[in-house]
């Protein structure tokens, strides 16, 4: 299997539309498999962190004068030519509908918003939780 640095150099030779990802601002490392870690990704991503959106800030205070912060991001991403926007904090759920509706590209705040989806495709019994149906081994 290729590294997956050099399948983002072949892919960046190509000029392959990047995924934008909203981040908050935060100082810890991210390690691959983070979304907050490019090297996670074998295609391009670019970064647009959102200042003084800290944890403590948006998570536990829940401070909705950064909601405007987000959408200029956003934005900022979509002109950058990013095709499609995520984010690295699932919270930021609580503005799916204001982003998407802001932002001129698709934007999914959390995988947790993929759950309805995924229980649509579901069997009914396995869908409402039955016992009765378990999961393969």
């Amino acid at each position: 299997m290729e590294p997956v640095s050099s399948i983002r150099a072949q892919h960046q030779k190509l000029h392959l539309p990047a995924l934008g990802i909203l981040a908050l601002d935060t100082s810890f490392p991210r390690i691959p498999g983070d979304v907050g870690c490019a090297a996670t990704f074998a295609s391009p991503v670019r970064y647009q962190t959102v200042a003084g959106a800290t944890v403590d800030a948006f998570v536990h205070r829940g401070d909705e004068r950064l909601l405007p912060p987000f959408i200029a991001a956003g934005r900022t991403l979509a002109a950058a030519g990013c095709i499609g926007i995520t984010t690295t904090c699932g919270f930021l759920c609580r503005w799916q509908q204001a982003l998407a509706a802001e932002v001129p590209v698709p934007v999914l705040t959390s995988p947790l918003l993929q759950l309805p989806a995924i229980e649509r495709m579901l069997p009914r019994a396995r869908a409402q939780g039955s016992s009765r149906i378990r999961p393969p081994i």
